[in-house]
């Protein structure tokens, strides 16, 4: 038997309908059924309290003067109430008094009274009442009355309940087997010639059109990509068969001319030209088709929302369906184009040559901020005449605003300086970038944890000013790759000094670093490139496509279906990169990032993020290696997690944050 997600759309909604109409129905049955029993117990409750009074009204006197005859009589009157079973008047003692019993003996009678008040008990109504004269108790009056007329009453109720609500079922479903047919006939029809144009390959074939609504700016659009493919197809055909005609002839010419060589190398040109022609013109189509695809995947998302909005979780998960073939198709059609953006996935350095100026002038521009925030003073000054560095641009930034981070972090109302001069240590030259600051200071004992990952050089600093732990280690691990060092001198209370020692330009000699006087210097350790992504997004569609494309390039992929839960999984699973959606609910991907990044054990993580926004420089400040936006072609997400080491952010967005910010990089004379 087919499961509920395999029937038909005209089934989902003549289900759906159903549901949803009958469920209403029972709960308002059930509602009002226990309404009148409720309002039903009430009014009994009422009527026997007025008779247990009337009762003990009358048998004050005969209480009072002991006369059991009279009592009996005032008894004897309850006869009339049909539904009363038995009654008692008990004296101040707790003695039965006077009793009046209807199929019962007086072994059924309480041997003595209860607290006063009303109490339901098998089928039956008790109730007790206090007798008094003078403002004194001088006896009880108990009344048992028979439930059975209430219970009939509503077992006739239910009856005639459930008449209507199988009458109004059965209208409901012939309702919802006409009018379903307004939302599933275009649909089936769209996804009808959609089958036959795959099955005959006739693009010719056009969906009808019924309305104006989403389905009909669908059908707009797939009639709109099979005009453009048939178009295309025929311009292929024709150059096809002018490049068959044109081969053709050349094979004329070149049996006809054998022995002219030169016509024959200008023939084997046109053809190669003719021929690099037929490639881009397939590179061109493939472009176009992209467009309508994102029409498609746009227009179902839209109505997928509107399904989720309408209470139709079915059609949604349909629609999302068709999202996610779109999504593939298009993932197929940038692989085509895309293939050489494909890396090898090996840690490599990108080197640069780069102007001194050009990098203190995006340091200043991306530290303005941190400085201010403390209340310092950030100071750029630089060498005059000093050459073009050779680096890798992107780790060597990171290295360096880690270090220019740090020192505006630890400094209040203070000073934080850049200096950057050439240097002879040891016979060779370098360029040293001194990052000093008069911020808190290291004690010695702690010098030996500062490039030790996940390490901190005090618990109690950790707690006030933050951190990982991760930063120097990962940037003296730079440092070394690109044939530098880090060392650092510092004293308490005084301030610090971290310096990066890269190569003089043209030295011959590039030094093996060693620890300067006062500074710890970790060694460089090569840790195998482990291949699980985490995937942290809301939506399943994002799984299903995530893990099917990227464990077909090899890679282990966890999922994780919100912000809690991906950190949760982070922690459990460790996995080499982590692409995670920004807008989910409850925890957004601002938040997840920003609690990966203040964890120890998982800021070393690259983060990609996942958006439909364009904010790349909030992605850059917070730290993310990488940025995506929706659709995502997943090419190029391949391609960011086979790169390694990750970069941290491009020139792109650090280009952004820099013209938002601004600081003076003053030049110090000689």
């Amino acid at each position: 038997m087919p499961s509920f997600r395999d029937i038909s759309i005209r089934h989902k909604l003549i289900a759906i309908i159903m549901a949803t109409s009958t469920v209403a129905l029972m709960l308002a049955c059930g509602t009002f059924l226990a309404f009148e029993r409720i309002a039903f117990r009430r009014l009994l409750t009422r009527q026997l309290a007025t008779d247990a009074q009337i009762v003990a009204d009358s048998s004050t006197a005969a209480l009072a003067f002991d006369d059991r005859r009279s009592a009996n009589e005032t008894l004897a009157v309850l006869r009339a109430e049909p539904d009363l079973v038995s009654a008692c008047i008990y004296t101040k003692d707790g003695r039965p008094f006077a009793a009046f019993l209807r199929g019962e003996s007086r072994r059924d009678l309480p041997r003595r009274p209860g607290p006063e008040g009303v109490t339901f008990q098998d089928h039956h109504l008790l109730l007790f009442r206090r007798i008094t004269f003078d403002g004194e108790r001088i006896g009880t009056v108990y009344l048992k009355r028979d439930l059975r007329d209430m219970y009939a009453r509503l077992e006739h109720y239910a009856e005639v309940m459930f008449g209507v609500l199988l009458f109004a079922s059965l209208t409901a479903l012939a309702l919802s087997s006409r009018l379903q047919r307004v939302i599933s006939d275009p649909i089936l029809c769209l996804a009808r010639t959609a089958t036959r144009v795959s099955a005959e390959r006739d693009y010719s074939l056009r969906a009808a059109r019924r309305g104006g609504d989403e389905t009909g700016v669908l059908v707009d659009s797939f009639n709109g990509m099979m005009a453009q493919i048939q178009g295309r197809t025929s311009d292929l055909d024709a150059a096809r068969d002018a490049l068959e005609q044109h081969v053709a002839g050349l094979r004329e010419e070149i049996a006809v001319r054998q022995r002219v060589e030169v016509e024959l190398l200008a023939a084997k040109q046109a053809a190669e030209e003719s021929s690099r022609a037929k490639s881009t013109f397939l590179a061109n189509m493939s472009h176009e088709l992209r467009t309508p695809l994102n029409a498609i995947i746009g227009y179902s998302e839209i109505l997928g929302e509107d399904a989720y909005a309408a209470g139709m979780p079915d059609c949604a998960t349909d629609l999302a369906r068709i999202t996610a073939a779109g999504k593939h198709l298009l993932t197929m059609i940038n692989d085509v184009l895309d293939l050489s953006k494909m890396e090898a996935g090996k840690t490599e350095l990108l080197w640069e040559e780069v102007p001194v100026a050009h990098i203190l002038e995006d340091a200043a521009g991306a530290m303005a901020p941190l400085a201010r925030k403390n209340n310092n003073k950030l100071i750029v000054r630089r060498s005059p005449d000093l050459p073009p560095v050779r680096v890798d641009m992107v780790k060597f930034r990171q290295s360096l605003y880690n270090l220019l981070s740090n020192a505006c972090k630890f400094t209040r109302d203070g000073t934080v300086t850049l200096d950057v001069a050439p240097a002879a240590v040891d016979g060779a030259g370098w360029i040293e970038w001194r990052v000093s600051d008069t911020g808190i200071g290291i004690a010695p004992e702690q010098m030996d944890k500062l490039f030790k990952p996940f390490s901190q050089v005090d618990a109690s600093i950790t707690r006030k000013y933050g951190g990982t732990g991760l930063g120097l280690a990962i940037s003296q691990r730079f440092c070394h790759m690109m044939g530098g060092e880090i060392v650092v001198s510092s004293e308490p209370e005084k301030g610090s000094t971290f310096t990066i020692r890269l190569p003089y330009p043209g030295c011959a000699t590039v030094p093996q670093p060693a620890p300067a006087r006062g500074a710890a210097v970790a060694p460089v350790r090569q840790e195998a490139h482990s291949n699980r992504v985490l995937v942290i997004d809301d939506d399943p569609a994002v799984h299903d496509l995530f893990k099917r494309t990227l464990s077909r390039q090899g890679f282990d992929v966890a999922l994780a279906a919100g912000g809690e839960e991906g950190l949760r999984k982070a922690r459990e699973v460790r996995p080499s990169a982590i692409t995670l959606d920004v807008v989910m609910p409850g925890m957004d991907g601002w938040a997840v990032l920003k609690a990966l990044k203040a964890d120890a054990e998982l800021s070393g993580i690259p983060v990609i993020l996942v958006t439909s926004s364009d904010d790349r420089c909030r992605a850059c400040i917070a730290g993310a290696a990488g940025f995506l936006q929706k659709p995502v072609e997943t090419d190029k997400l391949v391609a960011i997690l086979h790169a390694a080491p990750f970069r941290t952010a491009d020139r792109a967005m650090l280009g952004e944050c820099k013209r938002r910010v601004s600081c003076t990089v003053q030049t110090s004379p000689g």
